[in-house]
């Protein structure tokens, strides 16, 4: 439709304006500017486009010294709040099958993840959010006492390659043929082409990670 030709411009344009509300320290701009995409765009459009487009200005800004870290802090905080809301708005049965989302270990940046928890409710999963910066075993932990049968890592600049490799392969090993393990985010293109075959399923964006997600339940 015409709001969805637009977005690309309207992207940066959004992006400027809740820079510009992160600067003045305005939580209710935050929320306003959030709110608003939500409403003209749609939930798929605010979590494949814009919110990234958001993050990334904040990265570039925080970056070059424009945001202090009070601003950078709230203007990512907003966000999350926002998502949690969209994640406990979606309610499953028990009998949907479960899905794990997090971050690895010193991968503290957890929007990816949670949009990915968010996205994979939204497809009929009933998605657990484990957070960030959380160990193989632990993950692996979780995903052996609730039956999990997908598990969803959200990757970050900057990683450590030996250590992400080191974790993921425990991962793989210690949750076996029960979930398919997927991950998505920034470096994994990079990633993959260096360990194309560690058994984990590779994502560029969260279309392919809907495509994903009605395939495992048909």
């Amino acid at each position: 439709n015409s709001a969805m030709q637009r977005l690309p411009d309207n992207a940066h344009a959004i992006a400027e304006s809740y820079i510009d509300a992160a600067l003045a320290m305005d939580d209710n701009m935050l929320r306003s500017v959030l709110q608003r995409s939500y409403v003209q765009y749609g939930e798929h459009t605010l979590l494949d486009e814009i919110i990234p487009h958001i993050m990334r200005s904040i990265g570039d800004a925080w970056h070059a010294g424009t945001l202090r870290i009070g601003q950078e802090h709230l203007a990512t905080f907003r966000i999350y709040t926002f998502l949690l809301r969209l994640f406990d708005a979606i309610t499953l049965p028990d009998t949907a099958p479960v899905a794990i989302s997090a971050t690895l270990h010193d991968q503290n940046h957890v929007i990816g993840a949670l949009s990915a928890a968010v996205i994979a409710r939204e497809g009929g999963w009933r998605s657990l959010f484990l957070g960030g910066s959380m160990p193989a075993a632990e993950i692996a932990g979780a995903v052996r006492a609730t039956g999990a049968r997908l598990l969803l890592l959200s990757f970050n600049y900057p990683y450590d390659e030996l250590e992400m490799h080191t974790e993921l392969t425990l991962l793989r090993e210690t949750v076996g043929k029960q979930a398919e393990i997927v991950i998505g985010g920034a470096p994994v293109r990079q990633f993959s082409r260096k360990y194309p075959d560690i058994g984990v399923r590779y994502l560029t964006d969260f279309s392919e990670l809907r495509m994903v997600l009605k395939r495992l339940l048909s």
